[in-house]
């Protein structure tokens, strides 16, 4: 059997519960029309649970993986093989998958996708990721980045074989989205700031937590709602904080209901990522589609494709940096309607046809 793509990626089956961001990326990236089943394999590496199992759970299923990995590649030898990892194990086994794919389909192209800006600082205090890159930019014969982070740390990525492509969103899959509620936001109704994402300490949830308390002690009579969608390690510990800040905070858990995530963003007056790391966050996508103003730290792909003050709002991460992001639009009423039609301006860069067609462009470009 000749193959024309071989996938690996987040593409777990439809009865799983495995969620998150490389899934959406996935199914955006490479949708079945232009990878067609007659021509494509999408073999799925995503782990078995969310959060992920224990570690020897993890790697008794990832030595299971790359057997399958190595079925598959000496019984088909695709014409391209496309790998997306993330950080940490998820490297080291990509480079196996990479090896493998090497040895048993020499003449196979193969293209790498980094999905997490992360593992640029991991490579820095551990030999066995910084082993593992360097020999990925020895065999890889493409590259598809979502900023120019990687080109900056390595320089040899600036080349032909480089390129750059965001994240995108299918906004017809969010039915409040750029609605006629959403347009109509009033403070009236209460001011509401949501955070969607894995309650981890990378997120620094805690950050938006302080920002807010901060804010309101300077601005005694303004109260703000604060809704969190997700789940996570730090979780008890920010209801703890909660509590102690005396934020009237919500926390909805997972919302698999694309319905009621939806309607969420869209009552919502803003939305605040405050992580320490990121690739190219789909919550902020969902964010913009629901015009939602967006205040976010420098992460990841953002500074790249956003314009500070005019697409979205960048803070440093300290609360009072965020105190004040958030005066700009809880005051400024034209300056946050303002911030609303640039994003509607811009929102249609990031379809998914546009940029699954780009990225497939490249990939048959590779020889």
């Amino acid at each position: 059997m000749k193959l024309k793509y071989l996938l690996v990626g987040a593409f777990p089956p439809l009865s799983s519960d495995v969620i998150g961001g490389q899934v959406t990326a996935c199914m955006n990236l490479f949708p079945p029309t232009l990878y067609p089943s007659s021509n494509t394999v999408r073999f799925d590496s995503t782990q078995i649970s969310n959060p992920p199992p224990h570690f020897l759970v993890r790697l008794a299923l990832s030595f299971l993986k790359v057997f399958r990995f190595t079925f598959l590649i000496y019984k088909c030898r695709p014409q391209y093989v496309c790998i997306l990892f993330t950080s940490g194990s998820s490297l080291l086994e990509k480079t196996l998958f990479v090896l493998v794919a090497r040895l048993f389909s020499s003449n196979s192209r193969i293209i790498l996708f980094p999905r997490s800006d992360v593992v640029l600082s991991q490579l820095s205090c551990n030999f066995f990721l910084r082993y593992s890159f360097a020999l990925l930019l020895r065999i890889a014969n493409g590259w598809v980045l979502q900023s120019p982070s990687f080109i900056n740390k390595f320089p040899v990525l600036d080349a032909p074989s480089t390129f750059i492509s965001p994240n995108s969103i299918d906004s017809g899959l969010y039915p409040y989205s750029l609605s006629s509620l959403v347009l109509a936001k009033q403070k009236s109704l209460g001011f509401s700031i949501l955070f969607v994402g894995w309650l981890e300490p990378v997120k620094q949830v805690d950050l938006i937590f302080y920002g807010i308390r901060h804010f309101m002690n300077k601005h005694a009579n303004c109260d703000i709602e604060f809704n969190i969608i997700g789940d996570g390690s730090c979780r008890h510990d920010l209801e703890h904080l909660a509590t102690k800040l005396c934020i009237n905070t919500i926390f909805h858990g997972w919302v698999s209901d694309k319905n009621l995530l939806s309607r969420i963003y869209s009552e919502s007056s803003c939305f605040c990522l405050a992580s320490r790391q990121e690739g190219f966050p789909n919550v902020v996508l969902e964010a913009l589609i629901h015009n939602l103003p967006v205040l976010s730290t420098q992460v990841g792909a953002l500074p790249y494709f956003f314009d500070d003050n005019r697409h979205i709002i960048f803070f440093h991460s300290s609360p009072d940096s965020l105190s004040r992001s958030i005066e700009k639009i809880y005051f400024d009423s034209d300056f946050y309607k303002l911030l609303q039609v640039n994003s509607r301006r811009l929102i249609s860069d990031f379809s998914p046809t546009v940029t699954s067609s780009k990225v497939k462009g490249f990939i048959d470009s590779i020889s």
